[in-house]
């Protein structure tokens, strides 16, 4: 029965010697019994036997936590810390009450708080950030639609000045003999200036040349391929080719869709 019970002792001593964790016992005083070797390769001082726990060593804690173990001793209540500031560490502090004493585990987890605390810190960074760009957007909406509304008015006033100023002048010039079609084309092309025609149809995405630019302009106003012909002193067959290159790149070859109307609803 010696035997056994020393083998016993043997196992709880090793066991107690090679806990990873940071172990201090303590009698009913609070003063230290024994530590183990986790303790003694932490870097820490090893604490004396005899030593008072929380006064003779350890006491810089920013609470009072010799009271704590005071207390844990006397009600047989364990004592739980998880995050105890101790100078520039921080300890996960346990206090077990046993019969005669106390075991005092201590673990640093200080990386895991400063990556608690880099990851919040991180966390509202990004919400400021989040809140700074949603607040760019709304303004940056606003700034588009400013210009909107500035393009309109600019748009609206074109238009006006042209019916109020220079349509007035053309129809005295037609009054004074001027050709009839030369006047229609030149009052149809200021009006495409005050349309998005213009705009519409010289999109680089859809290509035309400049000569088929100005054939669209006059197929929209309502002149036919031998009025283009004559008015640009170009042949008719030649119109022809350039009115099938436009209907390709407007993609509507092979449609029964009529040229004249397609342009005059862009």
């Amino acid at each position: 029965m010696l035997f056994k019970s020393n083998k016993i002792a043997h196992v709880r001593f090793t066991l107690f010697q090679h806990n990873p964790i940071d172990t201090i016992v303590t009698d009913l005083e609070g003063r230290v019994i024994k530590s183990n070797m986790a303790k003694k390769k932490s870097g820490d001082r090893i604490p004396n036997i005899g030593d008072v726990m929380y006064r003779d060593y350890g006491g810089k804690h920013e609470i009072d936590m010799y009271a704590e173990m005071m207390e844990s001793i006397r009600t047989g209540e364990l004592k739980d810390f998880p995050e105890l500031k101790y100078n520039d560490k921080f300890l996960s502090i346990k206090i077990a009450p046993f019969s005669r004493g106390a075991i005092i585990t201590s673990q640093d987890v200080t990386e895991h708080k400063l990556g608690e605390e880099r990851l919040k810190a991180s966390e509202a960074k990004l919400k400021e950030q989040k809140a700074a760009l949603v607040q760019k957007n709304i303004a940056l909406k606003e700034l588009i639609e400013q210009i909107e509304i500035e393009k309109n008015m600019i748009k609206n006033d074109i238009a006006n000045n042209i019916k109020k100023i220079i349509l007035p002048i053309l129809i005295k010039l037609k009054s004074k003999g001027v050709p009839g079609t030369y006047m229609d084309l030149l009052q149809h092309h200021i009006e495409v200036l005050a349309s998005s025609f213009g705009a519409k149809i010289t999109k680089k995405s859809i290509n035309l040349t400049i000569r088929e630019i100005e054939i669209c302009t006059m197929i929209k106003a309502g002149l036919g391929s031998k009025e283009i012909s004559n008015i640009l002193n170009i042949s008719y067959m030649t119109v022809v080719k350039h009115r099938k290159n436009i209907r390709k790149k407007l993609g509507i070859s092979n449609k029964k869709i009529n040229l004249i109307s397609f342009l005059q609803e862009l």
